[in-house]
């Protein structure tokens, strides 16, 4: 069944502190739920007939795992330089709840006047994805075949998928046409992927496919707010092999002394 879901998320946290530096892992644990189970902001019902199914939807909406397995956990300086930009993959689906997930991670990214200026829109259907990139393809060809350049020959043959038969898609959109919600989206773009290589997932941010996203046919068969710019089109799915890193180039660094 095709399935495409538009969310405008939003994520309010409860007064949570544990103040003491030093202490154990087994004690911050009970420390954390016994300030979820306090925090009537995040639970207000968690102890007044909840079932087990919204207290963890809930918990998830808060960002804070019921359990956590620091052995297995990969480090954020280790999430960035493991991330891949992967267009090969397996006919594993992606759940629902990992793409919750995923956004949940993004809306943590910060914002200018902590506007949180991003709307996303998941696209979960393999059959849809595959249609639209050809729908895609065939529109940058007509229409922009110029400003592709180097690029048009790539897209020219029949079999070239835009989204990489990826299974699912996310697209984050601005909430207004700003440069610095634009910026922000980008921020809540890095998150997700970061968060997606940590889970073991593949993504990849799909520049190629945002004019035809833009176009107010496509948004209009897609069902996205007219109004709301697309910013960043990220395919998300289970690689076949993680690609190899790309060398880095020496950044380069003006130091201002003086």
């Amino acid at each position: 069944m095709s399935t495409s879901v538009f969310l405008k998320s939003r994520c309010v946290h409860g007064d949570m502190r544990v103040t003491n530096s030093n202490i154990s892992h087994a004690a911050f644990v009970v420390a954390l739920r016994l300030a979820l189970t306090r925090s009537t902001r995040c639970f207000p019902d968690l102890f007044a007939g909840s079932s087990d199914s919204q207290a963890d939807e809930q918990r998830r909406r808060c960002w804070l795992p019921a359990t956590r397995h620091e052995d297995d956990a990969m480090d954020v300086l280790r999430a960035i330089a493991a991330r891949r930009a992967v267009r090969d993959y397996t006919d594993a689906p992606v759940s629902r709840e990992s793409i919750h997930e995923l956004i949940d991670a993004a809306i943590q990214a910060p914002s200018a006047r902590n506007r949180q200026p991003w709307s996303f829109a998941v696209l979960h259907d393999r059959d849809r994805i595959a249609g639209y990139a050809e729908s895609a393809r065939q529109w940058l060809l007509e229409h922009h075949r110029e400003e592709l350049g180097e690029l048009a020959p790539m897209l020219e043959p029949p079999g070239y998928s835009l989204f990489h038969h990826a299974p699912a898609l996310v697209i984050i959109l601005a909430t207004d046409d700003s440069t610095q919600s634009a910026e922000d989206c980008c921020l809540a773009a890095q998150n997700l992927m970061l968060a997606a290589r940590k889970k073991n997932l593949g993504t990849c941010w799909i520049g190629l496919a945002r004019p035809w996203l833009n176009v107010p046919a496509t948004k209009d068969e897609l069902g996205l707010p007219a109004h709301y710019p697309v910013v960043a089109p990220i395919i998300v799915g289970h690689p076949k092999h993680w690609p190899d890193a790309h060398e880095r180039n020496p950044p380069e660094i003006n130091w201002i002394e003086g």
